[in-house]
């Protein structure tokens, strides 16, 4: 990828001047636009100079639950297949918001005038100080192009409404884990530090020679005992920076790599994220765009950078005028349904649809897969505590019998 500098001004004409990673200009000007700035002077910038990927967004810009979005685009959708203009449906919405300082509402409200000047819905919300996502605002333009809003906005929702479902299922699926291993985790320490150091004056005083197992527990003890403080803060520290270095260009290249490498769990996310992408790009397709704006829209949704910049190579394959299905054979590790269905989708001339489908086939499985190994995670974790436990009732108890047989040997 290039590197290149940019100037460029926002819809209030503010100055905003950094790098962007590009594979050419043309990414840099669709990046830029897509974020509500206006591109004055792009340079290909040889300086070496930190900069991020043309997937980032700018600082400045608010990131909009998706939740949020969802629910302002169905209701939104459904206004206008009412037969409300855009105008009043927007002012409808914004007198209605549950939160008239939420950012979306603020957002909204502040575009309503421009769109009563003449101005369009996605021109307007690139605009905004809230970031929309880059097929969002594609998905409404492709409805303005074709003169159906409506039937975009009900598309745009019913993805967004997916997402969000997904995305809980996930959460609500790791909740049990992650509290049965914090309370494991408290136990365990609680032992160490309270429970294993009352018997070291009656080990000492004994004169025996404590098991292997024993001593592992009271150094554990000792340690959090005199510097749990210090450990406390430097886990706290260590949390913050990866929260920060992850949140880089670098870090998030770096996570991706590393979950993506991971047995079982990494092909799982791979597969999540082409499912995002066929989803989009059906979406996009279904919408009225092009193949190949549909395909660059949709890379911006994959969240693994590994995967995005593969899939990101298939545009200018696209635009060398090559079949899709033969370009996806060509980048490899898809899973042959999308490859199949693609084909057929070229054939029929149903792409749009397919994709789509093939998206749910791949969700479903993926779910499936998912829900059976986190059924898995919260056993394994009983069975890890058990073994803790265990462990640590063995090392008292030989601790016990070793400090009797001393004394009365």
């Amino acid at each position: 990828m290039l590197r290149f500098s940019f100037n460029a001004v926002d819809g209030e004409g503010k100055q905003q001047k950094g790098y962007l990673d590009a594979e050419n200009e043309a990414r840099v000007v669709e990046h830029l636009r897509a974020q509500g700035f206006f591109p004055v002077e792009i340079r290909e910038d040889k300086t070496g100079r930190q900069s991020v990927t043309a997937n980032t967004r700018l600082r400045g810009k608010k990131k909009i639950p998706l939740a949020d979005l969802r629910d302002f685009t169905k209701s939104f959708g459904f206004l206008l297949s009412s037969g409300v203009d855009i105008p009043t449906s927007l002012k409808l919405l914004v007198d209605t918001g549950e939160s008239a300082k939420s950012p979306l509402v603020q957002a909204i409200e502040r575009s309503i005038d421009r769109i009563r000047k003449g101005e369009s819905l996605s021109a307007s919300l690139l605009k905004a100080d809230i970031e929309f996502p880059g097929f969002y605002i594609s998905m409404l333009k492709a409805g303005e192009l074709v003169g159906d809003l409506a039937q975009s906005a009900k598309l745009l929702s019913d993805y967004l409404d997916l997402t969000v479902k997904n995305r809980e299922k996930i959460k609500s699926a790791l909740i049990y884990p992650a509290i049965l291993s914090a309370v494991a985790f408290s136990t365990l320490i609680f032992f160490c530090i309270f429970v294993i150091p009352s018997f070291r004056p009656f080990l000492e005083t004994s004169g025996a020679e404590l098991p292997f197992f024993t001593e592992i527990f009271l150094w554990i003890g000792d340690v959090m005992s005199n510097y749990g403080m210090y450990l406390l803060v430097f886990i706290m520290a260590l949390i913050l920076i990866s929260i920060r270095f992850f949140a880089t260009p670098r870090g998030k290249e770096v996570l991706s790599t590393f979950l993506l490498g991971l047995p079982v769990i990494g092909r799982l996310i791979e597969k999540s994220e082409i499912a995002r992408f066929c989803r989009t790009t059906g979406a996009l397709l279904h919408g009225g765009l092009p193949l190949l704006e549909a395909v660059t829209n949709a890379c911006d949704v994959v969240q693994s950078t590994s995967l995005r910049l593969k899939l990101s190579s298939a545009k200018e394959e696209l635009r060398r005028g090559r079949k899709f299905s033969d370009i996806l054979i060509k980048l490899g590790g898809m899973p042959n349904i999308v490859i199949e269905l693609t084909k057929v989708g070229e054939a029929t001339g149903r792409l749009a649809y397919l994709l789509q489908d093939t998206a749910g086939l791949i969700e479903e499985d993926v779910q499936r897969k998912a829900e059976r190994l986190t059924s898995l995670l919260g056993p394994g974790i009983t069975v890890v505590i058990g073994l803790g436990i265990g462990l640590f009732v063995i090392s008292v108890i030989l601790a016990i019998y070793s400090a009797n047989d001393a004394i009365f040997l």
